[in-house]
């Protein structure tokens, strides 16, 4: 595949797509092996999936990956870096990951009207705009480029019904799109927010104005043990960084740096998180690692909690993703036979039974040495899904 992919001074830019060359490079790699990649950039316009191996290093011997993305498209469109799936003992290393283009702009108010919620904003010059951009979320920036939040808007999808899925994983209970707008020619956009947002704008005041917020996933990795992600720069990440998904025990990420490269003109390093655990075991570490200005949580370490939405007998009930209740699906793995179970009561928070999981299959959760008392409508909590940090 040959990608068109920017034109710069009138001349056609191309870049050939790396992601086969890159993925059997790697797969190719027997167990026990190190796969060097050649010194070089490799463009992404399909994700590269890391798949069953075990005892492998893969030294990106600083490599820079770019991964194609879509500013003016559902997030779907764009492509992730890696995916480690079924692994056990992989080191993924040394390498810079980046968007192929700014994943946020900034802008200056020029008007804006109360009554109707609606901004006239000048993108800088330095953003190439074509008009057809999506325009997600706006937070504001102080005179020194920190976040003041005094104006504060993310762009929910009115149609409930719609779902992101993040990382095949997990499931937001709540849909993102673009803000509705006007372009205006010569980087201006008028655009009108939603009345519940943060809105005390001023003429002159600067905005961050994000592309894509829950979605891409630069390295996923699922169901794998003993992974290592080390010496990682990202300086351009359309969501989440680095997300660890449901029953990988025990990982470490060691020097991922999140920053904006110097003389960049965004003002966000990463849309969102930039480590988002959800359903780890075993141990968590975290170290000689640096963040600077993303979008949302530096490090987010969790479990997935589930809802009892129908109790079948007394050891047999029925649970969904507690956010998106009843029609949520939980993770394929989200216990397993042994796994001990907490309840909760969704009003107080206290726990109010225990117990010990047989099987987990269509969303029926089967179990046995049933402690305490639960209704319909409790939260679950797996315990298994509590790392050590």
């Amino acid at each position: 595949q040959v990608i068109i992919n920017k034109i710069k001074g009138g001349v056609n830019m191309v870049r050939t797509c790396n992601s086969n060359e890159l993925e059997i490079l790697i797969n190719s790699t027997e167990n026990g092996g190190v796969c060097v990649l050649p010194k070089k950039e490799y463009f992404l316009t399909e994700t590269v999936i890391i798949k069953d191996k075990e005892n492998i290093v893969i030294d990106g011997n600083g490599a820079e990956i770019l991964t194609r993305y879509y500013n003016n498209k559902d997030h779907s469109f764009s492509t992730d870096a890696f995916i480690i799936d079924g692994c056990k003992n992989i080191t993924l290393k040394n390498m810079k990951i980046n968007a192929d283009k700014p994943t946020n702009i900034a802008a200056t108010v020029e008007d804006f009207n109360i009554q109707e919620h609606s901004l006239i904003i000048k993108i800088d010059d330095c953003f190439k705009i074509n008009g057809d951009e999506e325009l997600i979320a706006f937070d504001s920036v102080d005179e020194k480029e920190n976040f003041s939040w005094q104006t504060h808007h993310y762009n929910i999808d009115p149609d409930e019904s719609h779902l992101t899925v993040i990382g095949d994983e997990i499931f937001c209970f709540k849909s993102f799109i673009g803000a509705k707008k006007e372009y205006l020619g010569n980087n201006r956009f008028k655009v009108y927010l939603y009345h519940d947002c943060i809105f005390n704008p001023f003429v002159g005041q600067r905005i961050c104005i994000r592309h894509s917020l829950y979605g891409p996933v630069q390295i996923s990795v699922k169901n794998s043990d003993d992974t290592l992600i080390k010496d990682i720069t990202m300086n351009r990440v359309p969501a989440f960084a680095i997300s660890v998904f449901t029953r990988c025990n025990s990982v470490t990420i060691d020097g991922l740096n999140i920053c904006q490269e110097e003389g960049s003109n965004s003002l966000m390093s990463c849309n969102l998180d930039g480590i988002h655990i959800a359903g780890a075991t075993g141990k968590v570490t975290v170290k000689n690692s640096y963040f600077k200005n993303l979008g949302d949580d530096i490090f987010n370490i969790h479990s997935t909690a589930g809802t009892i939405t129908e109790i079948i007998d007394s050891n047999k009930i029925k649970c969904n993703y507690c956010k998106k209740k009843p029609d949520g699906a939980l993770p394929i793995r989200w216990c397993e036979k042994g796994d001990l179970i907490r309840a909760y009561n969704p009003e107080t928070l206290e726990m109010t039974a225990t117990f010990k999981v047989v099987s987990f299959e269509n969303e029926i959760l089967t179990f046995e040495d049933s402690k305490g008392d639960f209704e319909l409508g409790f939260m679950l909590q797996n315990a298994a899904m509590a790392p050590d940090c």
